[in-house]
Order: C-alpha cells, then sequence, then structure tokens
C-alpha cells in the first residue's frame, strides 16, 4: 500500500513539473510571437515612411518643373499628406487599432487541446 501511495506522489510530482514547463514554454513561444509582431509592424513602418519620403520629394520635383514653381509643387504636397493625416486618424480603429487587437488576442488566447491528447 505504501508503494502505492510513493507511485502515486511520484507521479503528482512529475506531472505538476511537466505542468510547469509546459506554462513556461507557451509563455515564451507567445513572447516570441509579441515580439515578431511588434517587430515586423516596427519594420513595415520605417520601410513605409522611407518610401513616403521619397516619393513625396519626387512628386515636388515633377510638379515644380510641371507648374513651374516650388511653393504650389509643396503646397500641393502639404495638402495631400494633410488629407491622408486626416482620413488616417478617422479611420485609426477600422485600419490600426481593430487588426492590432485580433492579432495580440489571437497570441494570447488558449489554445483548446485536441480531444485525443492525454497528459
Amino acid at each position: 500500500m505504501n508503494d502505492t501511495y510513493q507511485k502515486l506522489a511520484t507521479d503528482t510530482r512529475t506531472y505538476v513539473r511537466l505542468r510547469g514547463e509546459l506554462a513556461r514554454a507557451t509563455a515564451v513561444e507567445k513572447t516570441a510571437r509579441i515580439i515578431a509582431l511588434v517587430l515586423t509592424l516596427f519594420c513595415a513602418a520605417l520601410i513605409l515612411v522611407i518610401a513616403l519620403g521619397y516619393w513625396s520629394v519626387m512628386a515636388v520635383i515633377a510638379l515644380q518643373h510641371a507648374w513651374g514653381s516650388l511653393f504650389y509643387a509643396l503646397l500641393t504636397a502639404g495638402s495631400f499628406f494633410t488629407v491622408t493625416a486626416v482620413v488616417l486618424y478617422l479611420l485609426r480603429r477600422q485600419l490600426f487599432l481593430n487588426p492590432l487587437v485580433r492579432a495580440l488576442s489571437k497570441i494570447l488566447t488558449f489554445d483548446e487541446p485536441d480531444k485525443d491528447e492525454t497528459l
């Protein structure tokens, strides 16, 4: 009888240790996925800002040659960026907040274990 309790205690300690390791591995995986998401968004935003800067300079130069006035070319580019900023601000929930929350909730919610899975 004592041997049965000894085996039960050993199995319980092993089970608790394995569940702790599973929790740590899951936390590390979710943290890595969040960091990868943040780095991807940062790199995409940086590339987009660099490209926008290049395109705006090229557009100002082209408009200056077409219209013959640097002032009107800069005014047009500035107006375009102002309108774009207002539109992005008005659509910030649909374009930025909702997809980010959806991606983070997919990462942070618990996955249901398979029905075949045994511990």
